[in-house]
């Protein structure tokens, strides 16, 4: 029948149009058809599509959260569960993994609770790689299966994870076990109830460290053992000793337990059956982990490494002779002199050639729990990166350990077997899992998984913690046992730090304390320092002290509080989340070894504390979880999967708790941290130990020297030529080295040195002519030989390399170098102490001294060939007798073999016999002091050997090697006295050369890395520790220190901290604590243990219950200075507290740091304006006092409150006039203590030539304490102003002058007018109201006149003549010329001038005179005048203030040729009659009639003729703080003599003038002068009556001069102009001089009438 066909390519419905109108390739309606769109003739036909058939489903609350298909295999994938919560499902949820292949029947490929699906969280990433199906839901980390595993192959979390288990535990060496005391035999036998047979592994052996659990006490080493006996004898003798850090004997009783811990490590070479490479780690560092294949072909992250398996030969002992167990010496190792011979330890090299590695596994099933196929042993050498492969063991083939069996470890034995390959660089640097632990999506990309939308791992939110260090302790760990020969570097910075890991291999980055450093505690940082002597063996460890006593030393971490167990937001918890229950008295426990594995809890119902599901820490497992909990009667019965550990047995009550036991259940989060490893880091690595042939104390020289006297003739080279002698000595033999054509001596060096030779001796050499003569000399300097400031020592092998010199700016013949790059720390010191001493009389009445005794000083000793040895007395016997005694100082070195000394204490009867010994080294302690190579060079060059010049031979016989003229290294040992010297080797040649040892320096690594230790666990077990089994103090609460120097703590301690109490180890209040101080270091840069100054005491302020308090109290004033403060200076003090709490005893230190207190702000004494105003005159040099200068230290005094005090001036500017300027003129003298005001104090000055009126300075002055550069250095200041005020001023007032002789009258009886007018300074305003011009007129006398002279703003420091002239030449110098001024440097002050006045005809200065007398200079200070050879030198002198002044007059008019030397006067009577001459008459104040007459001393002597008639002198001083003094002057015939000179020889005023058409009659002048008085008329001799010289005078005119004026008499016969005119004129001075009087006008005017009846009325 026909076909018909359509085709619907549109694939289009359309239901819009008539089906009629429906285009072709479109319909009209389908259902259960699709369109075919493939290629081929069928694409667009409609076919019908197949339906769906029910083949399997789901329990009715299952639901499907994911699906994938494999659509090659024809296989889908589901995943179904009923749980619809957030939280983790438990056991009653149903959770699988389903396949369907075809639609075909489903198959369970994984079930169970521990897939935790969740109906909330739909699986959208799936993948499959070949066989292994890849999911993940962003509920539970990302996971994986193999589809090709049956159901029941996958149980549990660690079996789908994608990141497999990591490995937390490093493998163990560890050898230890635990055993009951028997019996005690003393003194050092304990007998204990097994020791193992002699061949287990696991058996106390000879060198295990014991340590008695019970009473926490170390007993040493095992030095034997007796295995049929069960016996061990200890290398100590457990009656007498005391335990380090103890106070009573804990000597071993029945039932103690007791831990022996030892190791694995062994020498098995000389086992001829022993297949190993006995050579093979002989020079290695190497350590030693694991990691895990699993059955996917995955591997595990590779587990913490060991530390180096290493223990030297002789167990790095230095070891002289070796002998039999007879007594015989077996051989002679001579280690010491090999040592600096070689350089090297030939010894030190690892005799570990096999070692038992405890490999731990996780479970004892290991391939079912944890599907682990093999292990692959790992090896990898401290130097070197990679990481190799020593072995891969097949898991199947494993057989654990017996030994340890809760460990699950496998013993692997190493034997020295080379490793046969090396992982790739991947694995080495994969420390952890980057896997995430959530993600949303993922896909494969080029077989790769790539995860999308992720979470990563969060942190914490922080750890608290503290760190120490401190000598290892089987307290602490059993590491002193595991590895003996490691310890913790000395003089080293270490970074503690936290790595928390999840149990896939996922960490935190690493994680430091948030304990806040105020506690005192070291917190994730700290410095280890040197040992000091107090440090030695152990802390509080006061017994004899043996070098293998000390374990090593460690760093602690102190937890204060557990890690977090919950989690929160941004944080995933642990892994292992604590519920707490606590067994008490009755709660008997029984835990079952086989299934079913139960725990029963006899008299206790603790089923909600374990309920199903939760987890108990396993026995072979970390956890197992709980199946069944029931109470059965009043026992709890608890049913596990796996053994419980044996920690959940009741042992009768926990220490510190009484009879309480807590332990913990657990809930399992997958996704929390896990286990922690501690990680370090230490950047100060490489370093070289220096083996040195002795150190010399300074350089090799006696204290003389040999000197050639006569070189006599036929000489030939020789050695060993005996000599002959003028003196004492005997023995001196030399070598010829040079000598002349006739064989004269030309060199000669010092053989052997015989004894007895002294200074002056001449010594005579043999043979030859036997007329060579030497003689002895003293050295011309004796301190040459610097000891105690620098050592030496020969340079040889590879110390070239460890103390390299400096090469690279050196030039091309230098010979001597310097090192000063390379810091050198002294471990081990070349001593002269040579000498033991036998008992040979015990004596009576003697008592123990320090330091075993109370503190008593030594006893020194008499007898003997030298002095100053003392001897301490350890012990005493019945009556005083001595026991036991130690040489403590050898004296003067001088003492011999032989020597009987009586011990000079006690009856003085007991005596001892010297016994000499070669000089021992010693161990030395270097704190925080270096050394370093000065110089390097080699022994000719460094020690002058040319020239012979020194007693001691060259080469020196002490230095090892020094015929080959060795290079020598000469080392400043920054004033430490090191080394033995010259003088105590020449007493005794043993002594060098002699082992001595430095540590270079550590290369600072610039890798900023932690480094993982080997020290790991669980958080949970680590929790536990922290919170239930510690019962001392764990630590302090927190700590602020308040140490104020301003604090007078002598006499009232005053608490320097907060109070603070004790946290036990739940981290609460602790109470019933036993406290006290244990130690008080100052870390002041030499670490000086300074517990016995009782700087400090620990005050109990509370009494426990509920909590015992305390407080840091100081009892002694301190004093911050310069060296205080900061990170390495002084008055910061560690103090270290012990607790005892629960028998159990810590110690933690508290760190206090004294702190600044301000300095008191400078106290102006100057009498203050508005704002600190002060008002100087511009001649002052004095500005004001300064008082109060302290600091805040106490006490006061030099010692207390001045102690680095600095005073200064800053900020100093001139603020007006104009703009401000910044100056430098201000100075300020010492500061001087003052002891009666317990203050400092200082004067400050200005340079008073650099100030002018009108001016006015800010100043701030500044005190600052701590040398003001110190840290912390605080400071005070008080800002203040300076107004220059002018002065000094002579000044004069208007004065009267009247001529009755000729009648003349003023205008109906009114006065003549007259001013006497001076200048000092041209800008003085001299004129005041025109009622000053009026004045009565004088009757009596003819042509008279009265003026007052005032001096103003003067005051008494103007007298200061200190440093003021010159005292002496005392160096003439050259080149210098007369009449010249010079600057001149040295001396106290500045800008001092001096004119040099005479000199000879080389320039050489004879006389000199102070031009400029500076500012600031002292008597006795010597300065240097500047000039062509700045080599002229003047002693300064003057006197100190005086308050006296000189008033000087001279008179200039122009006739003083006339005077007759009767000028300078005062006559009350004022006779007639001397009109003809003019008369000065001066008084102190008032008239002349009732002033005082002024102490005038005229130049002029009458009866000599000699001196000047024209000059006077005058003394006054001021009083009552005045700043004026006021003089009167009188004038006799002043009109008359003024019109005469006037008409003759005026040439000053010049001929007769007139003005206003009136004839001038003249001016009569007078030059004042102010001077300060010298009354060691050192200036001015008085009185001056005249008599020679007037060299004083010239002195004074050009020197110190403090006020000048010249005042001159004007007077004019202006009568006409009176009567016609009407009007009236003053007269006034010269007109034709530039002092100006100007009346007040402001302006200058030689008419000053301002009309009549104003200036005449």
């Amino acid at each position: 029948m026909p076909e018909l066909k359509n085709n619907f390519l549109k694939s289009k419905m359309n239901k819009d149009l008539d089906e009629r109108l429906i285009p072709n390739g479109e319909y009209r309606d389908a259902l259960g058809v699709n369109i075919r769109q493939s290629e081929g003739p069928n694409v667009g036909a409609l076919e019908v599509v197949q339906g769906n058939q029910a083949q399997w489903s789901l329990n009715p609350n299952m639901r499907f959260i994911g699906r994938f298909d494999d659509e090659i295999n024809n296989t889908s994938y589901f995943f179904a569960t009923d749980y619809n919560g957030t939280s983790r499902a438990d056991s009653s949820t149903e959770h699988k993994i389903i396949s369907s292949v075809g639609g075909g029947s489903p198959t369970v490929l994984v079930e169970g609770y521990f897939l935790n699906f969740s109906q909330q969280s739909i699986i959208t990433g799936v993948s499959l790689l070949e066989n292994l199906l890849f999911f993940t839901d962003n509920r539970n980390q990302p996971r994986v299966i193999d589809i090709t595993q049956s159901l029941g192959y996958y149980t549990k979390e660690e079996h789908i994870s994608v990141s497999k288990f990591s490995p937390y535990k490093p493998i163990s060496v560890l050898q230890e076990r635990e055993q009951d005391v028997i019996n005690f035999v003393a003194p050092s036998v304990i007998e204990v109830d097994a020791v193992g047979a002699s061949t287990d592994i696991d058996r106390v052996k000879k060198g295990d460290v014991i340590y008695n659990v019970t009473q926490d006490a170390e007993y040493g080493h095992v030095v034997s053992v007796n295995y049929a006996t069960n016996q061990v004898t200890s290398d100590r003798d457990l009656t007498v000793e005391v335990p380090p850090g103890y106070t009573t004997i804990k000597q071993p009783v029945a039932n103690d337990v007791i831990r022996f811990i030892g190791h694995t490590m062994s020498d098995e070479s000389d086992d001829p059956l022993w297949p190993g490479d006995p050579d093979f780690l002989e020079d290695k560092f190497v350590r030693f982990s694991y990691r895990f294949k699993y059955a996917n072909n995955e591997y595990s992250l590779v587990a913490p490494w060991t530390q180096p398996i290493f223990i030297p030969d002789q167990d790095g002992f230095f070891i002289e002779d070796l002998y039999t167990p007879a007594g015989l010496q077996e051989k002679n190792l001579d280690n010491e002199n090999n040592a600096y011979k070689s350089t090297i330890l030939n010894f030190f090299k690892n005799r570990v050639n096999n070692v038992v590695l405890y490999i731990p596994f996780p479970s004892n099933d290991p391939i079912v729990d944890y599907k682990i196929d093999s292990v692959e042993i790992l090896y990898k050498e401290s130097d070197a990166v990679a990481q190799k492969v020593v072995e891969q063991v097949d898991v199947n083939g494993i057989t654990f350990s017996t030994y340890k069996p809760q460990e699950n470890y496998y013993a692997y034995t190493y034997q020295s077997k080379k490793p046969y390959k090396s992982l790739a660089e991947n694995v080495t640097t994969r420390v952890a899992d980057k896997v995430p632990v959530k993600a949303l999506g993922q896909e494969i990309i080029s077989n790769r998984v790539v995860y999308a939308n992720f979470a990563d791992r969060y942190d914490p939110p922080s750890l608290s913690y503290v760190t120490q260090s401190g000598p290892r302790t089987p307290e602490f760990g059993n590491d002193c046992g595991e590895y003996p020969n490691h310890t913790l570097k000395q003089n080293r910075n270490y970074s503690i730090g936290v790595v928390l890991y999840d149990k896939y291999g996922r960490a935190s980055t690493v994680i430091i304390s948030d304990v806040v450093p105020a506690s005192g505690e070291k917190i994730s940082t700290l410095y280890h320092p040197y040992k000091t002597p107090e440090d030695v063996g152990y802390d509080g460890f006061t017994g004899v002290y043996r070098t293998y006593d000390w374990l090593g030393d460690g760093l602690r971490i102190n937890f204060l509080q557990p890690i977090t167990e919950a989690p929160s937001s941004n944080y995933p918890g642990t892994y292992a989340e604590s519920t707490t229950f606590t067994l008490d008295a009755g709660n008997t426990t029984t835990i079952t070894a086989a299934a079913p594995f139960t725990y029963t809890i006899v008299g206790a119902d603790f089923t909600a504390e374990m309920p199903v599901d939760y987890y108990l820490r396993g026995y072979h497992v970390d956890y197992t979880k709980i199946i069944s909990s029931t109470l059965s009667g009043l026992d709890t019965v608890i049913v596990t999967e796996e053994q419980i550990a044996d920690i959940y047995e009741y042992t009768g009550g926990y220490p510190g708790l009484g009879t309480l036991e807590p332990k913990q259940s657990y809930v399992i989060n997958p996704e929390g941290w896990y286990s922690y490893r501690i990680v370090v880091q230490q950047t100060e690595q490489d370093y070289y130990n220096v083996y040195l042939p002795g150190l010399t104390n300074g350089f090799p020289y006696n204290s003389a020297y040999l000197r050639l006297l006569t070189g006599g003739s036929t000489y030939t080279l020789a050695n060993n030529v005996a000599t002959t002698t003028t003196g004492s000595g005997q023995g001196m033999t030399v070598d010829i080295l040079e000598v002349d054509i006739n064989g004269g001596l030309r060199q000669v060096r010092i053989n052997q040195n015989g004894i007895g030779y002294q200074v002056g001796d001449s010594i005579t050499l043999t043979g030859g002519s036997a007329t060579g003569s030497l003689q002895i000399q003293p050295v011309p300097n004796a301190s040459a030989a610097q000891t105690g400031k620098l050592a030496t020592t020969p340079l040889i092998s590879d110390n070239i390399n460890k103390i390299p010199r400096d090469l690279s700016e050196v030039g091309p013949d230098q010979k001597q170098y310097r090192s000063s790059s390379v810091k050198l720390y002294l471990r081990v010191n070349n001593t002269n102490v040579g000498l033991t001493g036998t008992l040979t009389a015990p004596g009576t009445n003697y008592t123990v001294t320090a330091p075993s005794g109370s503190g008593s000083a030594p006893c020194g000793v008499t007898g003997g060939t030298g002095t100053g040895m003392t001897v301490n007395i350890d012990s005493i016997g019945g009556g005083g007798a001595v026991v036991t005694f130690t040489i403590s100082d050898f004296g003067d070195g001088f003492y011999v073999d032989g020597d009987v000394v009586t011990i000079d204490c006690g009856d003085n009867n007991a005596t001892i016999t010297l016994v000499s010994n070669p000089g021992e080294n010693l161990q030395f302690f270097p704190g925080k002091l270096d050394h370093y190579a000065a110089q390097i060079g080699s022994e000719v060059d460094l020690l002058n050997a040319n020239d012979n010049t020194f007693v001691t031979s060259v080469p020196f016989e002490g230095y090892y090697g020094g015929d080959g003229n060795p290079l020598i290294a000469v080392i400043d040992t920054d004033n430490q006295s090191v080394g033995v010297t010259y003088t105590q080797w020449e007493t005794q040649n043993s002594i060098l050369p002699r082992l001595s040892v430095y540590e270079t320096e550590p290369v600072d690594s610039l890798l900023d890395l932690y480094y993982e230790s080997s020290t790991t666990g669980l958080i949970s077990d680590l929790n536990d520790l922290i919170s239930n089994t510690f019962v001392g103090v764990l630590s302090l609460s927190p700590i602020s220190s308040n140490f104020p120097e301003s604090t007078p703590y002598t006499g009232t301690p005053t608490a320097v901290t907060n109070t603070f109490t004790c946290l036990d180890a739940t981290g609460g209040n602790a109470s019933g604590v036993n406290a006290s101080i244990f130690k008080v270091v100052d870390t002041d840069g030499t670490g000086a243990d300074v517990t016995a100054l009782n700087y400090f005491t620990l005050n109990q302020t509370a009494v426990g219950p509920p909590q015992d308090e305390f407080e840091i109290e100081c009892q002694q004033d301190f004093v911050y200075t310069s060296t205080s403060g900061g990170p390495t200076g002084v008055d910061k003090y560690v103090i270290t507290i012990e607790t005892e709490l629960g028998g159990e005893v810590t110690y933690h230190d508290i760190t206090v740091d004294l702190t600044n207190a301000t300095p008191q702000p400078p106290s102006i004494t100057a009498s203050l304006g508005p704002s600190g105003h002060i008002e100087i005159f511009d001649f002052d040099s004095f500005v004001t006092s300064i008082t109060n200068l302290k600091n805040g230290g106490q006490p006061p005094g030099p010692t207390g409150n001045q102690v680095d005090l600095v005073f200064d001036l800053i900020n100093e500017q001139r603020i007006s006039p104009g703009p401000v300027v910044a100056t430098n003129i201000f100075t300020n003298t010492p500061v001087v203590y003052d002891a009666a005001a317990f203050s400092g104090g200082c004067d400050i000055e200005v340079d008073d030539t650099q100030t002018t009126a009108g001016e006015i300075y800010q100043i701030t002055a500044r005190v600052r304490d701590a040398a003001g550069t110190g840290f912390g250095a605080l400071t005070a200041t008080t800002t203040f102003t300076v107004e220059i005020k002018t002065g000094p001023v002579l000044l004069a007032s208007s004065a009267c002058v009247g001529d009755n002789s000729t009648g003349y009258t003023c205008a109906g009886s009114l006065s003549r007018p007259y001013v006497p007018k001076g200048g000092f300074k041209p800008s003085d305003s001299l004129c005041a109201s025109a009622g000053d011009f009026t004045c009565p007129q004088a009757t009596g006398y003819p042509s008279s006149t009265d003026s007052t002279f005032t001096v103003f703003n003067i005051n008494n420091a103007l007298t200061n003549l200190e440093g003021t002239y010159v005292q002496s030449i005392i160096a003439a110098g050259t080149g210098y010329t007369a009449g010249v001024v010079y600057p001149v440097v040295g001396g106290s002050g500045s800008n001092m001038t001096i004119t040099v006045n005479a000199v000879t005809g080389a320039g050489g200065v004879t006389s000199a005179t102070v031009n400029n007398p500076g500012l600031g200079y002292s008597n006795g200070d010597v300065v240097t005048l500047t000039g062509p050879s700045s080599n002229c030198q003047v002693e300064l002198n003057g006197t100190f203030q005086t308050n006296f002044f000189v008033f000087a007059v001279e008179a200039i008019t122009p006739n003083t040729g006339a005077l007759n030397g009767n000028e300078f006067f005062c006559d009350p009577s004022r006779p007639a009659g001397r009109n003809d001459e003019i008369l000065f008459q001066y008084r102190d104040g008032g008239t002349c009639a009732t002033g005082t007459p002024f102490s005038m001393a005229q130049d002029y002597n009458s009866g000599s003729g000699l001196g000047d008639p024209a000059k006077a002198y005058g003394i006054f001083n001021l009083s009552g703080g005045s700043t004026s003094k006021v003089i009167n002057a009188g004038i006799e015939n002043i009109f008359e003599e003024s019109w005469k000179n006037c008409s003759t020889n005026d040439t000053i005023a010049g001929p007769c003038a007139s003005i206003a058409g009136a004839p001038m009659i003249g001016t009569v002048y007078h030059r004042i002068k102010i001077k300060p008085y010298d009354p060691t008329n050192q200036i001015l001799a008085t009185p001056r009556t005249g008599g020679g010289s007037i060299t004083g005078w010239t002195y004074f005119d050009n020197n110190l001069l403090i006020a000048e004026r010249t005042i001159g008499w004007v007077a004019s016969d202006m009568q006409p102009y009176w009567a016609g005119a009407g009007t009236c004129q003053v007269g006034f001075n010269d007109p034709r001089s530039s002092r100006l009087f100007t009346c007040g006008s402001g302006t200058p005017s030689f008419n000053a009438c301002v009309g009549t009846g104003t200036c005449c009325p």
